[in-house]
């Protein structure tokens, strides 16, 4: 009986470890950032056992479209960053189990940093100061 119940309690850690980071129960994308940008319409894509790929649309000064990879490691989040390749208008930055694309239209630039570094606080990313 003891074995059975250690067997099991080594099948849960395992499962728990296995699991990734906690998913937050607030959503990934606020539904204001900056004070200026309000989300207009959002979607989350599941990929089959590879995390999700969450994308909204943003109006403010200008309009800015995100897609945040919630991958299942931060090995993922790398190796997805490793292998973006930069475009126009478009800015990448990775940490833990998050890549985040921020894509821009006629935004003025010092409101769109003030939207990435906002982004980047509600994501749980530890930045420098800048």
């Amino acid at each position: 009986m003891a074995t059975r119940r250690l067997a099991a309690g080594v099948v849960l850690a395992l499962i728990a470890a296995c699991g990734g980071p906690p998913k937050s129960e607030r959503p990934v994308l606020p539904p204001t950032v900056a004070e200026v940008w309000r989300l207009k319409d959002s979607r989350e894509t599941p990929m089959q056992g590879r995390g999700r790929i969450v994308e909204g649309n943003y109006e403010g000064p200008g309009t800015i479209r995100v897609q945040v990879h919630d991958l299942p490691s931060s090995g993922m989040a790398l190796d997805v960053a490793q292998k973006w390749r930069q475009l126009p208008d478009t800015v990448s930055f990775y940490q833990d189990h998050y890549f985040v694309v921020v894509r821009w239209e006629n935004s003025d630039r010092d409101a769109l940093k003030r939207f990435v570094r906002e982004l980047e606080k509600h994501l749980g990313f530890q930045t420098a100061p800048r």
